[in-house]
This record gives C-alpha cells, structure tokens and sequence, in this order.
C-alpha cells in the first residue's frame, strides 16, 4: 500500500493553524464553512472520539495519539514515541493504536520522518510495526495483536507473498460494537478488513475483491490471476443500523476509490459506493449522509509540485441518501469523523513528505462548505 504517488520535496508550505472554533454544542465557528480547531500537528492522520468535549488525532509523523480539546484547541498527548502510528480508538476504556509497515518496507507510512517521535516515549520499545497495540492513556502500549503475523500465516488476499508489495499495513482501527470482538482493523497492505477479539486473536472479517473495472482492468498486479488494482482497504467508521462503512484506495486509479457497506456482525457487503479518488477517510451522520475524504482529488503531474498545487489538491465528498453528491475542497484530507453533530476533518496530513512540519490541521467542516465541485480530479 502507498499514501501518496506525489514525490517528497522540500516546499515551503504554509497553513493557518490558529483556533477558530469548534465546540461541540456549536457555539464558535458554526456559521463559517471551514473552521479551525487545532494546527500545528505533523502528519495528522485518523480521528475518533475522545473522552468529554474531545477527539483523538494520531499524528503519524511525529508518533503521537493527541487529545484536543475541541473548546479550546488545546493538543495533550496520550501516546507518544509510538513508531508508524496511523490509527487510534479509544474502546472499552483502553487506548488502542495500529501501527504501520516497519521503514523500509515497499509503500511504508512508517517511512522518514513519520518514526520520529519526539517527547517522553510511552510507546512500546523497541518499535513494534504492523500491530494493534493497547494500553492505559497516557501508559505504556504494549503488542495486543500482530497483524502482520496473521497476514504472514494466512494470506487472506491470496496475491503472491513474495511479490514486491506490502504484506501488512494497518491503517485505521475502530471498536466492534457487536462484542462479537475487541476492534476492527483495515490493513491496507493486506487488503482486508480484520476482526481482533478481546484475546488479541485475528481473524479476517471482510476481504474485498480486486477492482477490475476502469483503468484498473487488465492493470499489472502481484500474479496474473489477481490482475486489477487492489482494494487497500483505509478508512473506517461504525454507522447506523448495524454497519460498518471502508473506504477503499483502489490502488490510488482515478475514479475507482470505492466505499464498502458492510454488516457490522458478519462483515458481508451490504452496499458498495463507487466513483471516488484516492478515499482515506470516512464517516456517515445520523440523516445517512456519507462523507469521504479523497486525500489525493487534483495532485498535480509534477515532481516538484508548487505550494499552490499542493494546497488546492484534495476534497472531501458528500453523498446524501438520494445519491447527490456535493464537495467542499480541504487540502490533502485523511481521516474523518462525525461528531456531536459535526464532522471534522484531519488536513495538510501529508504535507510532511514536502518538508512543511507542522502544517498539519484538525478541521469542523459545516454544511455550508459543501457545493459544486472545487477541484476536479
């Protein structure tokens, strides 16, 4: 799996961190289409709920699970020095964390500067990639399932092992809701969908099939008989009547990003969306509004984007029941959430391969901010 086809250069990007609301009982920042609620975060990734008025945002590049406060804008880490972090929930009281392919591994999260945590460690020692760690928040985290392992022993895609792709890359986790397990967990490099027990064993709960149609017909993969793009599942959200929504890459093909419904309780399909570029993200409001971010909508060709190109590059996309789709632009979006009645957004999440630390913002994104197509993919 790869996050990003663009190329790490050195840019002097710039955002606007400063706080501009984001209250939950939606006080500050409802009448702006896009509000700021905290900047300053480098490579920030998944969201999910947090305890009181707060989210979590794991900052990947920096190795962090961070709490904000979504009255102030206030970041406290919860984890730190945890090596490849891309995901993090908090279930059953517990800080559950998934962690990236080890540096060095074909299309690795955990590559450059994403493994350099700064601060205090409170993540397990030495780096231990390509797992669902749990603890205490703010605690030390310690291995609760090898996901890596579980692909290793059972190659639940079926693709050549031995090819020069991913094996294993965690990308999200959220809670099962049917106690049927622990968590829920996207493997990218895997492509599949994994249900953890609360005993930390592995077991696959949705393995999509290769995408096949567009530009991803006949396209070359690991063997002949998987010829397609992989699905490499990324983002996931629980949502209503008993769902669980997976945003898919699609092997970054424009237009073949996909959005997989499942049944929370047996992970079979219920619904497929389709027509989405590069989705990252994604959440589902309580009127069956979904949302998803399309982290890579516009990247330009060049090697040597300018700072311009970068900011204008990504959306997130709205589709209401009745199938309209409507979008509001927001740079290189990843991670989604739907909260207390409002959605936010993680955004400049890779600005990091650019060279701008930093530049990483959690954003509230109101209804208004949605319209006519901003970008173009």
């Amino acid at each position: 799996m790869t996050i990003g086809t663009v190329s790490a250069c050195c840019l002097a990007l710039t955002a606007a961190p400063a706080f501009a609301g984001g209250d939950r009982g939606g006080g500050h920042g409802g009448r702006d289409p896009i509000s700021v609620v905290a900047g300053g975060l480098d490579g920030p990734f998944q969201l999910a709920e947090g305890d009181g008025n707060s989210i979590l945002v794991t900052q990947a590049a920096k190795g962090e699970v961070t709490r904000i406060d979504l009255r102030t804008g206030r970041a406290k880490p919860l984890a730190t020095g945890v090596a490849g972090a891309s995901g993090a929930s908090i279930i059953d009281g517990r800080l559950a964390v998934v962690t990236g392919e080890a540096p060095g591994d074909e299309g690795s999260p955990a590559d450059g500067a994403m493994v350099s945590a700064r601060g205090p460690a409170t993540g397990p020692t030495p780096p231990i990639y390509a797992s669902l760690l749990t603890g205490r928040p703010g605690g030390q985290l310690t291995q609760f399932a090898d996901i890596l392992q579980f692909q290793l022993d059972n190659n639940v895609d079926g693709q050549d092992p031995n090819a020069p792709d991913s094996l294993s890359n965690p990308f999200a986790v959220v809670e099962d809701r049917t106690h049927r397990g622990f968590a829920l967990v996207t493997d990218g490099g895997g492509n599949s969908v994994l249900r953890v027990d609360r005993k930390g064993t592995v077991s696959a709960f949705f393995v999509p099939d290769v995408v096949t149609s567009g530009v991803c017909l006949d396209r070359p993969n690991n063997d002949p008989e998987h010829a397609g793009c992989d699905p490499v599942p990324t983002g996931i959200a629980n949502g209503p009547w008993g769902s669980v929504y997976v945003a898919g890459l699609s092997g970054e093909a424009p237009g073949e990003g996909r959005v997989y419904v499942l049944d929370a309780w047996s992970g079979k399909l219920r619904k497929t969306f389709t027509g989405f570029n590069s989705p990252t993200g994604v959440a589902v409001d309580n009127r069956g509004n979904l949302y998803v971010a399309e982290l890579l909508c516009g990247a330009p060709a060049s090697e040597k984007p300018t700072p311009d190109e970068i900011a204008s590059t990504g959306r997130i996309v709205k589709v209401a029941p009745s199938g309209q789709r409507t979008y509001a632009q927001a740079t290189l979006p990843n991670g989604l959430l739907f909260s207390g009645g409002k959605l936010y957004a993680s955004t400049w999440s890779i600005a990091f391969f650019f060279g701008a630390a930093g530049a990483g913002q959690v954003i509230q994104v109101n209804d208004n901010a949605f319209g006519a197509d901003p970008v173009g993919c």
